[in-house]
């Protein structure tokens, strides 16, 4: 079949579900390209219930919760939700994934850590999709549209366990029904088939629980199609290169400017995981780029700063953290300073914000250079003040302060990165 005719196929096929009331994407892609764009959406995810105090309805961090954990890939920690003595229609778990997504398949991992919690998984579920973005003002009433269904629950080996039959290492594995483009995602749980057992499995604390330790949804960023007529020919029409500044591999961005949330994603005491790097040491005479722990530990005095070798050659400066995982972030605040008896006048003046589209870890800071780096911000007025600079919101797990120009030397003290608030615009965290 020519190219020209599986366009017009596709169409048909795109009009008449479209009809139908079902938003089906024809262009799936292939296993090497997808992501899980659930991960780190942890401070957009909503539960309906919360069996460690027993409290329902839409809850979040914040109401209900003091952190969710689920969506994330760490197995060690979760949530535990009521199942079959919930109050709730529906035992369900909601995650706004911050952009639009065309989704394929999830990996469930069910069971808790927690030891009041022994057996607690469900058999049966369903995952849901929307093209609207769950929030706490309509607190998961949008319209739903069914993808994919598990009739064959597990529990993940190394969760609390007792009489659990059904156990395994790999999760529940669900492949949907097609490709489908979606904002926010659902799951929920069959009541009659959650299997919590209790205390050690006793039957004793809170009993037909459902616990989930790792939320994983498989898909790509969503970029509208536009088919011309010579688009339609068989004939291969090459792609159009332009600067990275100007077009990314993301498509279109949101451009609101939305506000932050205070947690410091940078800050190794907030998460284990983060690791700074830098160009260069002059204190330590490296001329290579290298580890540094001062630019994530929270400190903004004494020793504590990170400056750049420039004596020795390191002309373009850079300062990157590895934020361990995927945030989607919106807001980098850059402390400069050092020494003023040692280094004075020791900031970047002009510089630019960048994120890299990797998601995987690097194995040596010498690997930083290499990565695929986006400007999201610049900064022409630096002084030895910090610096907030907000920007729209992207997902990324490294962030560097790529400078171009300094004073007499150039240093920071901390390089601070913080997560994306949509329910509040830029300015209404003043109010």
């Amino acid at each position: 079949m020519s190219r020209k005719w599986k366009v017009i196929l596709a169409k048909v096929v795109s009009i008449c579900l479209l009809i139908s009331g079902i938003n089906f994407v024809p262009n799936v892609k292939g296993d090497e390209t997808l992501i899980n764009v659930a991960n780190g959406r942890n401070n957009y995810t909503f539960m309906t219930s919360n069996a460690n105090n027993l409290t329902e309805g839409f809850c979040y961090v914040g109401n209900g919760f003091s952190a969710i954990n689920s969506c994330n890939e760490s197995l060690t920690n979760g949530n535990n939700m009521l199942g079959g003595t919930a109050t709730t229609d529906e035992v369900a778990i909601y995650v706004d994934l911050g952009d639009d997504y065309d989704i394929c398949k999830a990996l469930i991992y069910q069971g808790s850590t927690n030891a009041n919690y022994y057996d607690s998984y469900c058999t049966n579920y369903s995952i849901y999709y929307s093209a609207e973005q769950v929030n706490t003002e309509n607190k998961g009433n949008i319209t739903w549209n069914l993808a994919g269904t598990c009739d064959y629950g597990t529990i993940y080996s190394g969760a609390k366990i007792k009489n659990a039959t059904n156990v395994s290492d790999t999760g529940d594995a669900i492949s949907f029904t097609g490709t489908y483009t979606a904002r926010s995602v659902k799951v929920v749980f069959d009541k009659d088939s959650c299997m919590g057992t209790g205390v050690n499995g006793g039957g004793t604390g809170t009993l037909k629980t459902v616990s989930l330790l790792s939320v994983r949804v498989y898909g790509v960023l969503h970029q509208e199609e536009t088919t011309t007529e010579e688009t339609a020919t068989e004939e291969t029409v090459p792609e159009s290169t332009t600067s990275q500044e100007e077009t990314t591999d993301e498509g279109e961005q949101d451009q609101t400017l939305y506000a932050s949330y205070t947690d410091d994603l940078a800050l190794k005491s907030n998460h284990s995981s983060v690791k700074g790097y830098a160009s260069s040491n002059l204190r330590s005479g490296a001329t290579a780029p290298l580890t540094v722990n001062n630019l994530t530990n929270g400190s903004i005095t004494g020793t504590n700063y990170i400056i750049a070798n420039t004596n020795g050659g390191d002309t373009t400066p850079w300062f990157t953290v590895d934020l361990g995982q995927v945030y989607d972030i919106n807001k980098v605040t850059v402390t400069p300073g050092a020494d003023a008896s040692a280094y004075p006048n020791a900031y970047p003046i002009s510089y630019k914000i960048q994120v890299a589209s990797e998601t995987t870890a690097v194995s040596s800071a010498a690997d930083i250079a290499g990565l695929t780096w986006r400007t999201v911000a610049t900064v022409s007025d630096g002084t030895l003040n910090v610096k907030a600079v907000t920007f729209p919101r992207t997902n990324t797990r490294y962030v560097r302060i790529s400078v171009d120009s300094y004073a007499d030397y150039c240093s920071l003290y901390e390089l601070s990165v913080y997560e994306t608030d949509d329910s509040r615009l830029l300015g209404e965290e003043d109010e």
